[in-house]
């Protein structure tokens, strides 16, 4: 054999023994790990957890729901005393310099004449897709004066909602590091000024929030009060299809046991309680809508959330619940009914 083939034989025995001894050391790793793991002690199972809802009119609107009478029923009939709202920047400030706050003024007072509290939203990305709502004007300034703007805006949203003793948290932001949306890359320097600013107005906790499923909440929870994540059990990708995460409840309440040692607590801020599509709803029929989320996912999303064993979860999909009634499928509301209880 000649020399060449002897070495080049020699080089491919290194890789495939390098290759083993990397394996070995991944499986090493993932042992250890897994055994850590097993170490860190559960929430308990909730069977009273405080439950809210996010709602957006701009979804309701989506759906052709009038998004005031939906609004009005759920703090009426469905009986929530916690709500997520959203202060849409495109929306307060559709001119510069030129603001509305007559729909989101609204909905807080609505909310404070029931006793309802709210968490508040804002910031460049915010609730529901394509998240990001910059106002259109905000393309001709350049990004060092659009942060003069988004700081001015939520500037003017704090002091006029800090007297309200029903706002018990501020939100910046949503997700902000998840890779969501059609938003921009994140920029850590103007979000920082974000919370500064905020904590510099009011004392309330702020609440910033990280994927449950994709992400380990370290950048989130060296900045957050409280630390919101979401909880989606099945979902669906351009790439995977629909898929259905294969995770316990302790996947969540064992992260959180850790996160709790940087953050004052960790609260569900979006559980998933509505279909997930790649396309928009009213370009699916109803019923393969409902087939996708029946009634008993529902039920089977709150038992999992109760095992959980959070103290609160804002559930995701009210304005769909909302929908599904207007063509005859009331189940997803009356089971909502359920966990709230008039007195």
């Amino acid at each position: 054999m000649e020399n060449s083939q002897i070495e080049q034989k020699k080089g491919h025995g290194k890789i495939k023994c390098v290759f083993i001894v990397i394996l070995m050391l991944a499986a090493l790793l993932a042992g250890v790990l897994f055994f850590l793991y097993t170490l860190i002690p559960p929430k308990s199972a909730n069977d009273n957890p405080a439950w809210g809802v996010t709602y957006s009119p701009r979804f309701a609107r989506e759906l052709g729901l009038d998004w005031q009478k939906t609004y009005l029923d759920i703090l009426d009939n469905l009986n929530f005393k916690n709500i997520r709202l959203a202060a849409y920047w495109d929306e307060i400030e559709p001119d510069i310099d030129d603001y509305d706050f007559n729909d989101l003024d609204w909905m807080i007072d609505e909310a404070s004449k029931r006793n309802v509290d709210v968490i508040l939203v804002f910031g460049k990305k915010v609730l529901r897709w394509p998240e990001c709502y910059e106002p259109r004007w905000t393309n001709t300034i350049s990004n060092d004066e659009k942060t003069v703007q988004l700081l001015e805006m939520v500037d003017l949203i704090v002091n006029r909602y800090k007297d309200n003793e029903h706002i018990i948290m501020w939100q910046v932001e949503n997700e902000v590091f998840f890779p969501f949306g059609t938003c921009q890359k994140p920029q850590p320097n103007v979000f920082e000024k974000e919370i500064a600013l905020v904590k510099s107005l009011d004392d309330r906790p702020i609440m910033l929030t990280d994927s449950g499923e994709l992400s380990t909440w370290r950048k989130i929870c060296s900045r957050a009060d409280v630390l919101g994540i979401t909880m989606y059990r099945d979902v669906a990708t351009p790439m995977t299809g629909d898929f259905h995460w294969p995770l316990p409840p302790e996947w969540y309440s064992k992260r959180a046991w850790l996160a709790e040692k940087k953050v004052d607590k960790v609260i569900v801020a979006e559980m998933q309680m509505e279909p997930w599509f790649n396309v928009p709803f009213n370009s699916v029929s109803v019923s393969e809508q409902r087939n996708k989320f029946d009634v008993e996912l529902f039920n089977d999303n709150i038992d999992f959330a109760m095992k959980a064993g959070f103290e609160s979860y804002y559930l995701w999909g009210v304005e769909w619940w909302y929908y599904m009634n207007e063509y005859g499928y009331s189940e997803y509301l009356e089971a909502a009914k359920k966990l709230t209880p008039l007195n």
